[in-house]
């Protein structure tokens, strides 16, 4: 008993001195995990809000949220972006985004911007020259959306504005200029407490209530869309405070700068913004260097660099996740079509025809988030997308057609342009079989001694030259008859015989 007891005793000690010893450690990482975590995160989102820059300020909130941060202050100089791009991210922050996220307008934050902004749960501003407002639709060329545009964009900032307790009718009036907008003092209210109304608001009110208006001042004007200064933004509730620097900033959202950590952009985040800009160049520079190696024996350089452009092409939508499998299987389709068009079958016809449709279908999903429209906004996106499409492949085929004006490098193009060059020229008064003129060549029958391509070498009794067919595609041994002598191109067909 004597040596149970004691044995038990040594047993209880030893494990309550182990759990002691396990319970220091836990409360060590734990305090080495809290000083190693950042209080608070900065992210500066300056220029153009894109797909792509929207993408990587969302991959960042979301690590920042993983890392247990207390507070995210996303630094905004930004004359705003496209609206779908600027409403993913403004949404992404309204309601998925667990820390503290304090908008900091340094020094503007105009339309897209601005919608970023009021789904953040504070706002501070630039005291000097910071700026807000002006959530227009518009499109590029400056030209001002109708209503079914404005519609969701409008519902969307009045969301935000209700949900962090921003004037609803003020965030509207950022979007559309069809109200008046009043600031209305109640005798009831206290003094510091304003109401914001439209003035069909006003008109609805009850007589008994629209007799007790103290005060009603015009904020913004029907006909115009609300701007509003660093003064502007505090007077009017939106801006919690208009601040000098940085450095004011952080003492008025009480964060010390030594906890600030800041989140810069990647290299490879900054590229990839900039070249989902410049998309529609790398397809089109891409597709005529593809033309030019398919139409020339052989891999070379104009093959290589069209694959580095298009592969880039791909990299980049699919990066932002509008280049899905099906983009993709229907780009492969298409480019299939084409090659089986242009080296297996004479002529132009349906499997081009179709190749074409499926290149031009794939392309315009790939330029938008969506496979088909489901609001007006989208509407908009895809019809414009539809027109930028059908200009990048007009823009393929005028470049074609200057290549093979100025350069000769396009052969299935050259019937269509005159390709005089200086090295046409000669120096030397005797000339060789190949030298001579060739206007002489109508008529005669020749036979092709490599295979035309549709263009390639044919022999005309002792004179070896260049010729091009119609579009036909030849094998070497061909009888041909010249038709047409262009400049020097030499046009030939299949000779059927007396």
């Amino acid at each position: 008993m004597q040596d149970g007891r004691t044995f038990g005793g040594e047993r209880s000690g030893w494990m309550r001195g182990l759990c002691r010893v396990c319970l220091m450690l836990c409360v060590l990482v734990g305090s080495l995990q809290a000083a190693e975590a950042p209080k608070a995160y900065l992210i500066r989102l300056k220029g153009m809000i894109n797909e792509a820059y929207a993408q990587a300020i969302i991959r960042k909130m979301r690590e920042a949220d993983a890392q247990g941060v207390k507070a995210i202050i996303l630094e905004l100089d930004t004359g705003g972006g496209t609206v779908d791009a600027s409403m993913k991210l403004a949404d992404f922050i309204f309601k998925d985004v667990k820390a503290r996220v304090i908008a900091y307008v340094n020094p503007r934050a105009y339309s897209g911007g601005t919608m970023v902004a009021i789904a953040c749960d504070e706002i501070y501003i630039d005291a000097d020259i910071g700026m807000m407002g002006d959530v227009g639709v518009i499109l590029m060329s400056g030209e001002e959306l109708g209503e079914k545009f404005q519609s969701p964009v409008r519902k969307a900032m009045g969301n935000y504005a209700d949900g962090r307790g921003y004037p609803v009718a003020l965030a509207e009036a950022m979007v559309s200029k069809n109200h008046d907008v009043f600031r209305i003092h109640m005798k009831d209210d206290p003094p510091d407490h304003f109401r914001y109304a439209k003035d069909t608001d006003v008109e609805l009110m009850r007589e008994e209530d629209r007799q007790k208006i103290e005060s009603k001042d015009l904020v913004v004007a029907k006909g115009e869309l609300l701007t509003l200064s660093a003064k502007d933004a505090v007077k009017y509730g939106f801006a919690r405070k208009a601040v000098e620097n940085r450095a004011e900033f952080l003492k008025a959202v009480q964060i010390d700068e030594s906890q600030v950590t800041r989140m810069y952009m990647t290299g490879s985040e900054l590229v990839l913004t900039i070249l989902d800009a410049f998309g529609p160049v790398l397809f089109v520079a891409g597709l005529i260097l593809l033309f030019i190696e398919m139409l020339h024996p052989g891999f070379g350089l104009p093959g290589i660099l069209g694959l580095v452009l298009l592969g880039t092409f791909f990299v980049v939508k699919v990066c932002n996740q509008y280049a899905r499998l099906l983009e993709i299987l229907l780009f492969v389709a298409g480019v299939v079509l084409l090659l089986i068009e242009i080296f297996f079958i004479p002529g132009f016809g349906v499997p081009g025809i179709i190749g074409i449709g499926l290149l031009f279908v794939s392309v315009v999903l790939m330029m938008q988030p969506f496979d088909w429209p489901h609001n007006p906004y989208q509407t908009e996106m895809f019809l414009r997308n539809i027109a930028t499409v059908i200009g990048m492949f007009v823009a393929t085929a005028v470049g074609l057609l200057l290549l093979a004006k100025y350069v000769g490098s396009v052969p299935v193009l050259n019937r269509l342009v005159t390709g005089h060059t200086m090295a046409t020229a000669t120096v030397s008064t005797a000339m060789t079989p190949e030298e001579q003129p060739i206007t002489g060549l109508v008529g005669q029958v020749g036979v092709a001694i490599t295979p035309l391509r549709p263009t390639g070498r044919a022999e005309f009794g002792d004179r070896q030259v260049d010729v091009l067919t119609e579009g036909d595609f030849l094998e070497k041994g061909a009888v041909l008859e010249v038709i047409e002598v262009k400049g020097r191109q030499v046009v030939v067909k299949v000779h059927r015989g007396a």
